[in-house]
């Protein structure tokens, strides 16, 4: 639980520092085991210390950095300036803005609820509307939020989320995962050898065939450039293609074929059917009553 001091009332601008511990502008106040702090409607001046901070801006124009920590920085309305500062987690946080957002990391400008500038952070949460979010040259963290989202990570190994509506997510030359989460959407991998996407939150069984670039189930997405299936918790028929393939089901009774290239496929628990390829497999059926053929290395394979 989180310690908050709130200034939304306050009649003008106000400066806090939560590292001096001192808030200046309605008074001087002094600050003693704050983690998180609401600006006013003004243009504010915020600051974290080393903690895992919340820093809140308002409709004016706030300079806003976070310091250490894995803080999560949120402008408000105006154009503001946001810093994460030395932690390599900190997150620009958009989910209150009342339309789109256009936010790039890697060129530190985001448009749409006014003209903000970003340096030194890591992750991004988009709005409820339609979004185009673009991570920088580190392990980006973005999720877009309930709208028809465009994300695109860049370099290094990203985590990209869309939402439950349709929504295109983009990789880069890293190791990415993907969590489509709802509507017909567009996950590629990019130029990563082990990029993942992930249907472990799906409300119903899905059917993922990287041979034909297709998932169902959870909407119809379209894959490419993906090395990795990780299945529900119901029974899922997952497939690989020609290439080195990492296929993982759920507590469900699963179907796990991998095809071409040499493959790893696990069952987990439930009764699964593992069927390796031209490749040298492995399969691992797990804890249930498994069966298995077409693997050079086997285990948990009842059958």
């Amino acid at each position: 639980m989180r310690d908050r001091v709130s200034y939304a009332l306050a009649s003008g601008p106000v400066s806090v520092d939560l590292a001096e511990g001192i808030a200046t502008g309605e008074g001087r106040d002094a600050l003693n085991g704050i983690e998180w702090a609401d600006g006013s409607a003004s243009g504010d001046r915020l600051r974290g210390d080393w903690h895992d901070n919340g820093l809140v801006g308002g409709r004016g124009n706030d300079d806003i950095a976070g310091r250490s920590g894995f803080d999560t920085l949120t402008g408000g309305g105006g154009d503001d300036s946001i810093a994460g500062g030395g932690g390599l987690g900190d997150e620009a946080n958009y989910a209150g803005a009342s339309g789109p957002v256009q936010v790039d990391l890697l060129a530190g400008v985001a448009t749409g609820q006014g003209a903000d500038t970003l340096s030194g952070v890591e992750n991004l949460t988009g709005s409820g509307s339609d979004d185009t979010l673009i991570g920088n040259r580190r392990n980006n963290e973005i999720f877009g939020g309930r709208g028809m989202d465009t994300i695109e990570g860049r370099p290094d190994d990203d985590t990209l989320v869309g939402g439950p509506n349709s929504d295109s997510l983009f990789g880069g030359s890293g190791i990415d995962a993907f969590v489509g989460a709802g509507g017909n959407d567009v996950l590629s991998g990019g130029d990563g050898s082990f990029d993942a996407v992930s249907y472990a939150g799906a409300s119903r069984r899905v059917n993922a065939d990287l041979q034909a670039g297709t998932a169902e189930g959870q909407g119809v997405d379209a894959l490419s450039g993906l090395e990795v299936l990780v299945g529900s918790r119901f029974g899922d028929r997952l497939a690989g293609d020609d290439g080195d393939n990492y296929l993982f089901g759920g507590p469900g009774g699963d179907v796990l074929i991998g095809r071409g290239g040499d493959d790893y496929l696990l069952g987990f628990t439930g009764p699964d059917d593992l069927a390796g390829g031209t490749g040298e497999d492995t399969l691992d059926g797990g804890p249930g009553t498994d069966s298995c053929r077409n693997g050079e290395h086997r285990s948990g394979c009842e059958s």
